[in-house]
């Protein structure tokens, strides 16, 4: 009889033991609130409900088919760091056993899928553009479920979208932001509801500004800053936009038909060649390279110009005979005189002709003794605007 009943007390104590266990993993003998709270590229955090009992320690098992399950650690805690790179489907369960013995199993997790962090994205590049907006692309990360896209300003993060694929068009960009402005992928491996990414500028791979093109904007400010007369040459210069890697010119003559057209290295002192007696209209736009292939600006608003034309004169009594070259491309013209070489130009006239006959200056008449100074400016309208030639020389008879 005392043996019956201590075997009693024995086995009440284990029931007792096993109804507190089962009361604490629920009546269906479960480990509860199994779930992923970190992650590394080579480390998975878990935690679950906490079992507040004594002579209980945790047996984390993993698998790879979800079916053969294996020990890989142990915790008294109610979480545990487990070292599992898990790019590929990954599953762990708990179980919760005796301290001195882990056969007696009190009760078991239902298992769940973990993940890993994937490795950065490589050949990150920019493959399209428009005025405000890229295009990107990259190679596929090893286990990445999706992308994160992240943009960087003044060393503020702003998640601007995510995808399934390798390639993202980013909008919302402008001039002013493109020395401060980084763009990131972040692979992101989603299970279980659980997402698996780095966090901070550091660890992300991303553009630097400098890699970063828009399409230029139109170009501004196109001129002609010097004439050479007796060269038959002009150069130009124009403001250089915000993004560029070259840009090209096209000339072509009062009547749309195209002289020349090619490729400049240089915003100003860009010179042409050949220039004849007619009206010319000049347009420049700028271009930027982008993976092997230019994107081209707007064309800047013409600028139309044409050479002085050249001028003889001679003289009969008080008489002044002024004559010049014609222009092609030319409405009418314009002469002008003066005493002085620099300064005090007057008109005289505006004719369609290309001889004038000047008998008076300032309403007085010539004075055989004078210099007078002459020079005459060709004058072309296209629709409500005129064109005029550049007036750089004058021309005088003692």
């Amino acid at each position: 009889m005392k043996i019956s009943k201590k075997i009693s007390v024995i086995t009440l104590a284990a029931l007792f033991s096993l109804l507190f266990a089962m009361t604490a993993f629920g009546a269906t003998g479960k480990v509860t609130g199994l779930k992923q709270e970190k992650a590394s590229t080579n480390t998975v955090s878990i935690a679950w409900d906490n079992y507040l009992g004594t002579n209980v320690k945790y047996i984390i098992e993993t698998s790879y088919d979800n079916q053969t399950f294996k020990r890989t650690d142990s915790s008294y805690s109610a979480s545990d760091l487990l070292y599992v790179k898990a790019l590929k489907p990954v599953y762990v369960r708990v179980k919760a056993v005796s301290t001195t013995s882990e056969n007696t199993v009190y009760a078991i997790s239902d298992s769940i899928q973990v993940a890993s962090v994937p490795a950065d994205v490589k050949d990150l590049r920019q493959t399209t553009a428009t005025t405000s907006s890229i295009t990107i692309s990259w190679t596929a990360s090893e286990g990445a479920t999706s992308y994160e896209i992240v943009r960087f300003v003044n060393n503020n993060e702003y998640v601007v979208g995510s995808t399934t694929s390798t390639t993202y068009t980013v909008d919302g960009f402008n001039n002013k932001l493109k020395n401060d402005t980084y763009v990131g992928v972040r692979p992101v491996r989603t299970v279980n509801g659980f997402s698996a990414k780095t966090t901070g500028f550091y660890n992300t791979e991303y553009l630097s500004p400098y890699k970063i093109n828009l399409v230029p904007e139109k170009v501004q400010g196109l001129a002609i800053t010097n004439y050479y007369n007796s060269l038959k040459e002009v150069t130009f210069g124009f403001t250089q936009p915000e993004y560029h890697d070259g840009y090209v010119y096209e000339l072509y003559t009062y009547k749309k038909k195209k002289v020349s057209s090619g490729n400049l290295s240089s915003i100003s002192y860009n010179t042409l060649k050949n220039i004849k007696n007619q009206f010319y209209k000049l347009r420049v736009r700028a271009y930027v390279t982008i993976d092997n292939k230019n994107y081209y600006g707007a064309w800047s608003d013409y600028t139309v110009f044409a050479l002085q034309p050249k001028v003889g004169l001679k003289k009969s009594g008080k008489k002044l005979k002024i004559t010049w070259k014609k222009v092609s491309g030319a409405k009418n013209y314009t002469v002008y005189m003066s005493t002085s070489k620099t300064g005090g130009y007057k008109k005289l006239t505006t004719t369609k002709k290309r001889a004038y006959t000047a008998k008076k200056f300032k309403k007085k008449k010539l004075n055989k003794k004078k210099t007078y100074y002459v020079y005459v400016v060709a004058n072309r309208k296209e629709g409500k605007k005129t064109y005029k030639s550049k007036a750089v020389n004058c021309y005088y008879l003692y």
